[in-house]
């Protein structure tokens, strides 16, 4: 009411200088009660985020502590001083940015392992902020004006690249020529080499748009033109500088832009917090527009956005010397010896012993394993000709390769090579000469200077004849041991991962001389993925480290559609049981709620938010499960939605892992009217959920079994650092 008093009062008295002597005043007044906002002033939380506080960094203690007393009052100087103008903002950013390499280094230091848990939670929750900071901040400092002439310019550059492209695809063709006036080329050309956005060069771009744009009149010839690389690039270059063309210029475009960052930043930082879905889609919506504006194209938030959001949430390294004990293998085979060879009647025995083993290649492209068979073949034959009968030994020796891929669909492999050094050792020989005194010597002697003369002959065939098997035999067996593999891989687990709609958006494997790397990422068009993990697990010599980031549980608990939905906890228990069997591809059987003494079981309604029903965090050494969801207890009141927050530790011990489940946090969404009625809610919902989980002892030795082959693993360590929860088995 008063100010619309005043603005009554005002108007009566707006004539000449007075009115600018009022505008003065009032430009005055607003400046004193609140500063102009400027460069990162409004866009990013006016206190410090949680776990960025003091009592965060307290938790680096000894050398350590001056250090991060100093770098806590940059932090909180930097999101509360509302004071600081564009300069200031970017010295902070870059001392910020100091502090964030020394824990770079530190974490990759082994003398200061045991901060490294503090430091990875740390070092990422500040890394993040302040790169998105900086970048967001670059483009708040950039002429928004631009942002238009550099798209046209972008679009036209690709279109210049298109038409060479099917110029140089028409002369290829027979009757191509004819084809160059209906695609306009030579208009294209000049509105390209000279950025010309005027109607006439929208017209032409609209009407080859139009001709490129597929109807069902279209024959099979012109659906087979229209889908060649060539002419379909140049479509998707016409569309683009059409769309550079007509986009709609902002009235305001600083504000615009001002406008964008605060939602993008907003975004990212309500996901921080909670991992909240609504968070993650207004910082994707926003990020796409907002990056249009950047001065190099959005490629540096491109850049952030896949590092820190879009990166994979699955990890899993295996070593070297795993791949060997679940690969490697031993046989020792013999067989009997017939046939003829240069001439002679080849009879005896062989005995043949193998090692196979694996040797990692490094590969960025795909998981590269080079199967290694060394071979001994040890002989004892006896050679039979109408002149004398020959005995010999042989100990052979051979090794053959066999590089194998793995691209995460399917096997290949290149052909086997194979190398052999063969050894025949000619100790005897029997004429039929044999046992008459002197010239029975003087004929068994002939013959063994003739057999051993053609010892390298021999050898020489011998080596063929062991490439010639043993190559071949290995594709074969291998092949085989492939196909079964690859359809292994689609009945057992991509198929029932298509079918929960849990199969990875994106996957990549490769390897290095000592470890195998398998990355994948489940995430939606909504939906927000992982970042790179900080070096706080080493990969055992003999083992395995996988790792899953929040984002991983929190979009698989997603693809449980509990959104909205009641059901019982029995109902729930199922549910769960039956998607886990059809993943697992086995019985999945989870306890009923532990029953204190004296009381019956209960069978309780869970209510479920129609928003992130279930979230997960990892951080400071827990996986956090956080529900938002009310309760209908059999006898009793119905509980509205609350936030509910379940931390549970993991400890090895030995052959043992403790499960401890800390203490359980509910809140209400909105403020409770009547406080006592909300804190009997609360010891409810903690007494079901502390029924529901209850501590537990686990089993940390586990059996895998892979082509027949027992592999006897323990789980070695488990961490929560950073959104990452990381375990250790060898």
């Amino acid at each position: 009411m008063a100010r619309t008093n005043t603005r009554t009062t005002v108007g009566r008295w707006f004539r000449g200088g007075a009115a600018c002597l009022l505008l003065a005043t009032a430009s005055s007044w607003a400046l004193e009660g609140q500063v102009a906002q400027v460069g990162l002033r409004g866009l990013i939380p006016s206190k410090t985020p949680v776990g960025l506080a003091d009592k965060d960094f307290e938790l680096l203690d000894g050398k350590w502590t001056d250090w991060a007393t100093q770098t806590t009052e940059l932090v909180e100087k930097f999101y509360s001083d509302e004071a600081l103008d564009i300069a200031a903002q970017r010295e902070l950013l870059a001392q910020l940015k100091d502090r964030v390499k020394i824990m770079d280094t530190a974490l990759n230091d082994g003398a200061y392992r045991q901060l490294h848990g503090t430091l990875a939670d740390l070092h990422c929750r500040l890394a993040r902020r302040v790169e998105f900071a900086s970048a967001v901040l670059d483009i708040l400092e950039a002429d928004p004006a631009g942002a238009q002439k550099r798209s046209l310019d972008d679009a036209y550059g690709k279109l210049k690249s298109s038409i060479a492209s099917v110029q140089s695809d028409l002369n290829s063709i027979q009757g191509g020529d004819l084809w160059k006036p209906y695609l306009e080329l030579e208009a294209l050309t000049n509105a390209a080499g000279t950025a010309d956005n005027s109607p006439s060069t929208l017209e032409a771009i609209q009407r080859v748009t139009t001709r490129l744009t597929p109807t069902p009149e279209w024959t099979d010839a012109q659906k087979q033109f229209a889908s060649r690389p060539a002419i379909a690039g140049l479509s998707d270059a016409v569309q683009a500088v059409a769309k550079a063309i007509t986009a709609p210029v902002d009235a305001d475009p600083k504000a615009k832009v001002r406008e964008l960052a605060g939602h993008f930043l907003g975004g990212l930082e309500e996901y921080e917090t909670n991992g909240s879905t609504v968070g993650a889609n207004n910082a994707r919506v926003a990020y796409n527009s907002l990056k249009a504006y950047a001065p190099d194209g959005g490629a540096r938030l491109s850049e952030l956005m896949r590092a820190h959001y879009y990166n994979y949430n699955l990890r899993v390294v295996a070593s070297e010397g795993l791949l060997r004990r679940i690969m490697g293998d031993n046989k020792s085979e013999a067989s009997w010896i017939n046939q003829c060879v240069m001439g002679a009647r080849i009879n005896g025995q062989q005995c043949t012993n193998t090692n196979v083993t694996v040797d990692l290649r490094p590969s960025s492209e795909n998981a590269r394993i080079s199967l290694v068979v060394d071979g001994t073949v040890q002989a004892n034959t006896t050679g039979y000709t109408s002149q004398a009968t020959v005995f010999a030994t042989g100990n052979h020796y051979f090794r053959a390769e066999k590089d194998v891929f793995f691209d995460g669909k399917s096997f290949s492999a290149s052909p086997a090579s194979v190398g052999a050094n063969a050894n025949t050792h000619v100790y005897g020989a029997k004429t039929k000469h044999s046992g008459f005194p002197i010239i029975g010597k003087i004929a068994d002697g002939i013959a063994l200077d003739i057999a051993q003369s053609k010892s390298s002959e021999a050898n020489a065939y011998t080596a063929q004849q062991i490439r010639d098997e043993v190559g071949p035999r290995l594709d074969s067996e291998a092949q085989t041991k492939f196909d079964k593999a690859n359809l292994e891989l689609e009945t057992r687990v991509w198929g029932p991962l298509r079918e929960q709609g849990m199969y990875p958006d994106a996957m990549s494997w490769s390897s290095t001389d000592s470890e195998a790397l398998i990355r994948t990422r489940l995430m939606d068009l909504d939906e927000l993925g992982g970042t790179n993990p900080a070096p706080t697990m080493s990969v055992p010599s003999e083992g395995i480290l996988i790792q899953v980031h929040e984002s991983l549980l929190s979009n698989f608990a997603d693809r449980f559609e509990l959104s909205g939905k009641t059901m019982k906890e029995s109902e729930l228990r199922k549910m769960i049981e039956e998607r886990m069997s059809k993943l697992l591809g086995k019985e999945v059987d989870i306890e009923d709620p532990v029953v204190p003494e004296g009381e019956k079981p209960v069978d309780n309604t869970l209510i479920f938010d129609a928003v992130d029903p279930i979230r997960f965090q990892a951080e400071g050494g827990q996986v956090k499960i956080v529900m938002r969801a009310g309760l209908k207890p059999e006898n009793g009141e119905e509980i509205p939605v609350q936030i509910i927050s379940v931390p549970l530790t993991f400890k090895v011990e030995g052959n043992q892992i403790l499960l401890e489940r800390g203490n359980v946090g509910v809140k209400p969404i909105a403020p409770p009217e009547n406080v006592g009625l909300q804190v009997t809610r609360a010891r409810i919902m903690i007494q079901n959920i502390q029924r529901a989980i209850p501590n537990k002892t686990l089993k940390a030795d586990f059996t895998r079994t892979v082509e027949g082959k027992t592999v006897n693993m323990s789980i070695v360590g488990i961490d929560a650092r950073d959104g990452w929860v990381s375990v250790q088995a060898r």
